[in-house]
């Protein structure tokens, strides 16, 4: 029985994509650079913000590139009124009920911890997350478990009784780093033919099926 769930955040709790790919060209076009479809993005995802910029700017990127944008892009953040992130279907239903079964919950991503809490603290505030940890410089992001480290030494429960939730290579290697199990999503944002991994506990493609881990 997994007694703690840490999520994943970006393609696994929240569809952050469409915010992603209206902001983030905007700041390449700002710059010059080539804009991207929705689907050159879901393969530039899963990094922290500079790891995916310099996915986005390809034969562009290098230190230099990668600030200039990043600090536009944060600025254009900073002043976006988001209308189009929200949870994905029936992911505040799975979080209550694993809450009201005694589960202790947390996050790990690659997204500025800041960003992360606005958007629990608006969709999901009846949540009690015993732990969010996002990307905060200069710690390490995943696939480091730096952060599932800290969650787990807040936590105290043995290692079999977690469970890393998320939708990409990134996070199976986050947890084979923390050396947790994880349950990858198919409701995210990755290429699922790369996730071929005897690593993996479990693969859904829907919230409920999360159930059955308790």
């Amino acid at each position: 029985m997994k007694k703690l769930f840490i999520f994943d955040f970006d393609g696994t709790l929240f569809n952050t994509i469409e915010q992603l790919v209206y902001n983030m060209n905007q700041a390449l076009h700002l710059h010059g650079y080539p804009v991207l479809t929705l689907d050159e993005y879901k393969l530039a995802v899963g990094g922290n913000v500079n790891q995916v910029i310099s996915n986005v700017l390809g034969s562009n990127s290098s230190p230099e590139n990668i600030e200039k944008v990043k600090k536009t892009y944060l600025e254009i953040v900073e002043d976006y009124e988001d209308t189009l992130t929200q949870p994905f279907e029936d992911i505040e239903e799975i979080l209550t009920y694993l809450q009201e079964n005694n589960i202790q919950l947390a996050i790990n991503s690659n997204r500025y911890t800041y960003s992360i809490k606005s958007y629990v603290d608006k969709f999901l505030n009846n949540i009690n997350f015993i732990d969010i940890q996002g990307h905060e410089p200069p710690n390490p992001s995943k696939p480091d478990a730096y952060g599932l480290n800290q969650i787990l030494q807040k936590s105290s429960i043995n290692k079999e009784d977690v469970v890393y939730v998320g939708d990409s290579p990134t996070d199976v290697q986050t947890a084979k780093n923390a050396g947790i199990d994880c349950v990858i999503v198919t409701w995210g944002y990755a290429d699922y033919d790369l996730l071929d991994d005897d690593y993996i506990l479990k693969v859904i493609s829907k919230p409920h099926e999360l159930k059955e881990l308790i």
